[in-house]
This record gives C-alpha cells, sequence and structure tokens, in this order.
C-alpha cells in the first residue's frame, strides 16, 4: 500500500482502476481493493481539516450489478474506520464533514459486475 503526503486544495486520487470480470465471472482485482492513503496536514493553528470532499466517476454503470465503497480514516495510519460509506452505482460528488482524521483513503469494498464486462472506476479526494 502507498502513502503519500497531499496538499490541501487539491484532489488526490485514490482509486483509478479498471475493474472486470470474464465470461465466468471471475473478477481480476481481489476485494476488498484499497487505494492510495493519504496524510492531510493541518490548517495553520494545529486544526485538522472539519470537511473532506469526494467523488465518484464510475465508467460503464450499467455494467456494474452492486457496489461498495467506503471511505475511511484514520489517526494513525494503521487503524481505519468508515467515514461514509456509498452503495449506488451512478456518479456522485458528497461530502464528510466533522470527523477529523490525520490519514484518508478509499476502498472498493464489494463490486459485483455483470459477466463479460468492465468498468473505470475513480474516486477523487479533497479537504
Amino acid at each position: 500500500m502507498s502513502r503519500e503526503a497531499y496538499e490541501r486544495g487539491t484532489h488526490a486520487i485514490s482509486i483509478n482502476v479498471t475493474a472486470s470480470e470474464d465470461a465466468g465471472g471471475v473478477p481480476n482485482l481481489t476485494y476488498p481493493y484499497v487505494g492510495t492513503e493519504f496524510g492531510l496536514p493541518p490548517y495553520v493553528g494545529g486544526q485538522l481539516p472539519q470537511r473532506i470532499g469526494w467523488h465518484v466517476l464510475l465508467g460503464t454503470p450499467g455494467s456494474i450489478v452492486s457496489l461498495e465503497l467506503r471511505i475511511e480514516g484514520s489517526l494513525d495510519g494503521t487503524n481505519w474506520f468508515t467515514l461514509d460509506t456509498y452503495t449506488t452505482a451512478v456518479n456522485t460528488q458528497r461530502f464528510i464533514t466533522d470527523k477529523k482524521v490525520l490519514y484518508v483513503r478509499a476502498k472498493i469494498h464489494a463490486l459485483d459486475l455483470t459477466s463479460g464486462t468492465s468498468t473505470t472506476i475513480l474516486i477523487a479526494l479533497a479537504a
């Protein structure tokens, strides 16, 4: 797993992957699929961000039977907890408020595609 610094005010791509299933329904990825972890520097005065924005772009939403995406946060980079869960197969933009963390990452917790199809999943974060 990679961990990177995060510059406030920019979008950081945690997951940008093409998921697919062959004709037999065998996926090319193992779930849960965890994206890049980002460390969030505190604001001036040592305050952590009070709002994290994130969006999901799905390349071929019609190929998705079901999915569960999670945004996770951590105070130490080791112990992770769920900040937000998304289970609808359409593009979205969401915000997480009043959950202060030092680290953030996206996770494709579960994904089921129509056999023989693929889709691109992009999950971007901003604080």
